[in-house]
């Protein structure tokens, strides 16, 4: 793992959201759930997924 300086963790940018709706997806070897994620008006709603199950 390489180590940043502050400058590049000053670039990075984290965003909180509020999962509106899940989905099992099954087919794959490890299960998981499919999420729709909304960030806001600025951003909207993202997919993502999680092995969380």
């Amino acid at each position: 793992m390489e180590i940043i300086d502050f400058d590049a963790f000053l670039a990075v940018e984290l965003r909180v959201g509020k999962i509106v709706s899940t989905e099992m997806f099954s087919e794959e070897k490890n299960p998981a759930y499919i999420l729709q994620v909304d960030f806001g008006p600025e951003t909207g709603v993202k997919k993502s997924s999680a092995q969380i199950t």
